[in-house]
């Protein structure tokens, strides 16, 4: 039956040594069909093509107690033309009955349902920063209007509540917009160009009513290309500026966007709030709770998709994410590392 699965299985030792896969396994991981490379390790043999996600779930394998709890991810990132692809890694057994020296390994291709899930969340994320803000504003003053339409001329009067109808309809259309889309958006591939964050920074802050916002690190005569569209770029950074907000004792978060160069040659941008610092739990979780299967599949209704999908957006582009607490102050850190597509 597993040789024949949909499914990738394999057989290893408590070392990660591989002894058996079946052919979908091997087909995930570029094996060849018949001979397996003596010694070669399943993890070792992965990293030739993926990245594991999120890297700190990964830490001590093999090494992991069966039952943990955490998810696991293979991520190869997208090309021109092909999409990028997921597979959910799974301990089915830490011993198997009969080989007690040996484990066995479940890949599962999530690719539709992370892409589907990553889609629908972009698409009603940018719906209702796109539109939300105008929209209100909009159907509140014509309200307001229409309610003393009584007292204007009879043409004005029929121009102010066919407007009412018509902006009352637009909110009805949006909202199935974005209910379709659920099922049928995907993300622009285009790229976008760090030239643009200042622009879309100062945006942001003025749809959001931030008033303190401030991005630091843009050199002029470089800019890098990074690997997703510009709408993804606002979705993420809209979602990261809302928490900022939400979680401000105030509701008034002063924001700084900082870019830096990271070591490896990959860009950093880290969103700054002075709001409140993570709780020691928190923090814990912070680092690992979005690797979790029903965080980036959107089942995890308790604690929303917000951030686990901008984790998600950034694994699917070969990129990391991180929250952390400031050391000098109170506050946060949402950290973006992105690798650079061309300057």
């Amino acid at each position: 039956m597993i040789a024949h699965s949909d499914d990738g299985y394999l057989v290893t030792t408590l070392d990660d040594t591989i002894l058996y896969a079946n052919l979908q396994a091997r087909q995930y991981l570029g094996l060849s069909t018949t001979l397996l490379h003596e010694g070669a390790r399943f993890r070792n043999t992965a990293l030739h093509r993926y990245h594991c996600e999120p890297e700190e779930a990964w830490v001590d394998w093999p090494l992991t107690a069966e039952g943990s709890g955490e998810s696991r991810y293979l991520i190869r990132q997208g090309e021109s033309g092909v999409p990028s692809s997921w597979l959910l890694v799974e301990l089915l057994q830490r011993e198997l009955p009969g080989m007690l020296r040996n484990r066995l390994i479940r890949l599962h291709d999530v690719s539709e349902l992370v892409s589907a899930t990553c889609s629908a969340w972009t698409l009603e994320s940018m719906v209702s920063h796109k539109l939300k803000t105008p929209l209100t504003i909009l159907m509140t003053s014509l309200e307001m209007i229409n309610l003393d339409r009584n007292r204007l001329p009879p043409d004005m009067r029929e121009l102010v509540e066919l407007s009412h109808l018509s902006v009352q309809r637009l909110h009805q259309d949006v909202t199935l917009i974005a209910r379709f889309g659920e099922r049928q958006a995907s993300p622009a591939s285009s790229h976008f160009h760090l030239a643009e964050l200042p622009d879309l920074v100062d945006r942001l802050g003025t749809t959001l009513q931030l008033r303190r916002v401030a991005v630091t690190g843009i050199r002029p005569e470089v800019n890098p290309s990074l690997p997703f569209s510009t709408p993804i770029a606002e979705t993420i950074l809209a979602e990261l500026f809302e928490n900022a907000a939400k979680f401000h004792p105030e509701h008034d978060p002063s924001l700084t966007v900082a870019v830096t160069a990271s070591d490896d040659g990959r860009l950093a941008i880290r969103v700054m709030d002075d709001g409140v610092s993570l709780s020691p739990c928190r923090t814990t979780q912070s680092q690992t709770h979005w690797g979790g299967a029903n965080d980036v599949t959107g089942n995890d209704s308790d604690r929303g998709r917000g951030l686990p999908m901008v984790a998600a957006l950034l694994w699917e582009s070969g990129g990391s994410f991180r929250l952390y607490n400031r050391n000098e102050c109170p506050g946060v850190i949402a950290e973006l590392i992105l690798p650079i597509m061309s300057e």
